[in-house]
């Protein structure tokens, strides 16, 4: 068990490492069954945009009720 918590933290610390030079934006997308338009946030490495044949895993995180879309940034 704290092998697991050990390599999480150290997981952890290099994908906050990795966001210091990331580039976050906020980006409204529409949704029909609610009728309006929800804020989402992106981030991307920053050299995201240079590398466009590079694929990249995709982590979605939903704040729950109470959050708003900043929750997890």
């Amino acid at each position: 068990m704290i092998a697991v918590r050990f390599i999480s933290f150290f997981a952890l610390l290099a994908l906050a490492l990795n966001f210091a030079s990331a580039k976050i934006e906020v980006v409204e997308v529409a949704s029909p069954s609610m009728k309006k338009s929800i804020k989402n946030v992106v981030v991307t490495p920053t050299y995201y945009e240079q590398d466009s044949d590079r694929r990249y895993p995709v982590v979605y995180l939903l704040h729950g009720h109470g959050g708003n879309h900043m929750s997890w940034v």
